[in-house]
């Protein structure tokens, strides 16, 4: 669905940027992981990008409902370690949003705890619009902004969701 594709990208980014507010894991961009195709060798991915675990999801959505089903995938061997399904609807999108975070944490979970020692989990922070409509003309800026050619059109978007929510941060920064 064309509409619908600006949310694959939007919310590997916004979900990016709250796994990145975790201490103990360094989390690599979304793009770094876009060049390679959907049917690519995860270790391949793994050993590019030099990561032990990739996240992978798909995304639908049928009217206003959303699916977002998502692995964790040792990236040496190629295993998948665990996996979620997240559902919502677009007009709760940070609902969604959140849900979907807290599924992709869910898989790390074990994963950290076995590297740290620790057991504890971290509070996933995260800057977030006033209103749904602001978040998203603003995955829709990222989607476009991933193609050179198409940056006038990210900033309407990034512009469109100041306009609902001025003071919302991110689409400051990829306005800059």
């Amino acid at each position: 669905d064309p509409d619908a594709a600006f949310l694959s990208y939007g919310l590997a980014e916004a979900v990016t940027g709250s796994l990145a507010g975790l201490r103990d894991i360094v989390v690599r961009s979304p793009s770094v992981a876009a060049k390679w195709a959907v049917d690519s060798d995860p270790r391949q991915l793994g050993q590019s990008a030099d990561v032990d675990v990739i996240i992978s999801g798909v995304i639908s959505r049928m009217g206003d409902q959303l699916r977002a089903q998502v692995q964790a995938i040792e990236a040496k061997s190629g295993t998948v370690l665990g996996a979620a399904s997240v559902r919502g609807a677009m007009a709760e999108i940070f609902e969604f949003e959140d849900q979907l975070t807290k599924g992709v944490t869910g898989l790390l979970t074990p994963l950290r705890a076995e590297s740290s020692g620790s057991g504890k989990t971290e509070v996933v922070r995260r800057d977030i619009p006033a209103n749904g409509r602001a978040f998203e003309a603003f995955l829709r800026g990222l989607e476009r902004a991933r193609h050179l050619g198409k940056a006038p059109e990210a900033r309407v978007c990034f512009e469109q969701a100041l306009q609902e929510d001025p003071s919302f941060a991110p689409a400051w920064a990829w306005i800059g």
